[in-house]
């Protein structure tokens, strides 16, 4: 009998551990999605992608600031133009911030041969149950060539 309740309050530990777990990987999962949805709409669908930006974001790309209509204007050039410029993920790191909000670190592989590297950081904050980016920082550089010992 006492190895059976010792099954049950294993059980319920294990449970609640993965209840904690997967309620922190909840915020994540959700700016991870979002992200995915704003990226394949940019340049694509205009209007979905625009849902995703803040009616206040500013964008700081190289040094200027992008207001929301200066993105979605962006976004249409970029659909006329037949898509978003060649670029590869390497990864992408998402951090819960609180319940409502979280942070998005994206790096990238950009340009015909791959010769630099765009770093994207996104404030994701949560607004009627839809994430959306309230302040964004990209910054592209230059590959440096490893050096040979």
């Amino acid at each position: 009998m006492k190895y059976h309740h010792l099954k049950v309050v294993a059980f319920f530990a294990a449970a609640s551990i993965g209840f904690t777990t997967s309620a922190q990987q909840t915020v994540t999962a959700q700016i991870h999605t979002s992200l995915l949805a704003e990226q394949a709409a940019f340049g694509k669908n205009c209007a979905e992608a625009s849902s995703y930006l803040s009616g206040k974001i500013n964008w700081h790309v190289e040094g200027a600031v992008k207001s929301k209509s200066e993105l979605v204007n962006l976004c249409h050039f970029i659909s006329q133009k037949k898509g978003m410029p060649p670029r590869k993920l390497i990864d992408h790191k998402l951090t819960e911030l609180s319940a409502v909000s979280g942070f998005s670190v994206s790096t990238y592989s950009v340009g015909k041969h791959a010769e630099k590297v765009q770093v994207v950081t996104k404030i994701w904050n949560k607004v009627q149950e839809q994430w959306q980016v309230v302040h964004a920082q990209e910054s592209t550089s230059v590959k440096k060539e490893k050096e040979s010992i």
